[in-house]
């Protein structure tokens, strides 16, 4: 079964958004989520430097400040 495309989608999302990835993450590639960030208009891409696919494992303080600064 082929995986359907939807990021021609993406422009019809029309709350602000922020995409938080792990600049070490090998289960979502890098190339995704900065996709969804460009595509998504007001979205923003946030890279956590040194971690993985599991942030609210690995740093969840780090998770915490993306999403509240997002709201500023």
């Amino acid at each position: 079964m082929a995986k359907e495309d939807y990021y021609h989608r993406l422009k019809e999302i029309q709350l602000p958004c922020v995409v938080i990835c792990g600049k070490e993450d090998n289960t979502t590639p890098a190339w995704h989520s900065e996709a969804l960030g460009k595509g998504i208009p007001n979205a923003r891409n946030v890279w956590v430097e040194d971690k993985g696919h599991m942030l609210n494992w690995e740093a969840p303080e780090e998770l915490i400040e993306a999403i509240q600064s997002f709201g500023e």
